[in-house]
């Protein structure tokens, strides 16, 4: 994942920190190369000196593809193979200098920080209670009218832009 959150202009929120979290894989296309230029006189080369610099491309790449994608901070989770595809193309030219290509890339998470999701949800459920059910009382589920209440529940999260969460609660 990203050492530090990365900070990106949402056109709903503002100013947001993000963090990142993936994988990918690393092919060595020239390894005479690899072997002369980075391990030196030592004659071999240790992948994990590698990571850390390569680490640091793929997020500057990141934080560049992030910034021009513009789109919410909602609806990044349905756009990971797009920015995926996008990222692995940005660091094609970058991964060569050093002999390597990068032929899967996988995004698996962009997260908010936990204050910021929590406040999210806070904002969401000030919707719903201002918004009456078909019957004219609460639209709120049982667990935050104090109404009884099964232990049996799931949770959703339905339309991104807005981050309406849904408990799925059956009353007693």
């Amino acid at each position: 994942g990203t050492r530090q959150p990365l900070l990106l202009r949402d056109p709903e929120l503002g100013p947001v920190r993000l963090r990142g979290f993936g994988s990918y894989s690393l092919r060595v296309n020239d390894p005479a190369w690899l072997v002369r230029e980075v391990s030196g006189a030592a004659g071999r080369v240790d992948l994990a000196a590698l990571s850390d610099p390569l680490r640091s491309l793929i997020v500057s790449r990141l934080a560049d593809v992030l910034g021009r994608c513009g789109c919410p901070v909602f609806d990044l989770s349905s756009r990971y193979e797009w920015l995926a595809r996008d990222l692995r193309l940005a660091l094609l030219e970058d991964a060569a200098q050093y002999g390597l290509e990068i032929p899967s890339l996988l995004i698996e998470g962009l997260t908010l920080p936990p204050e910021v999701e929590a406040a999210l949800v806070r904002r969401s459920v000030q919707r719903v209670e201002e918004q009456p059910d078909a019957t004219g009382g609460s639209a709120l589920p049982a667990e935050f009218t104090g109404a009884p209440r099964s232990e049996e529940h799931t949770s959703e999260l339905q339309s991104p832009c807005n981050l309406v969460c849904r408990l799925l609660l059956e009353k007693k």
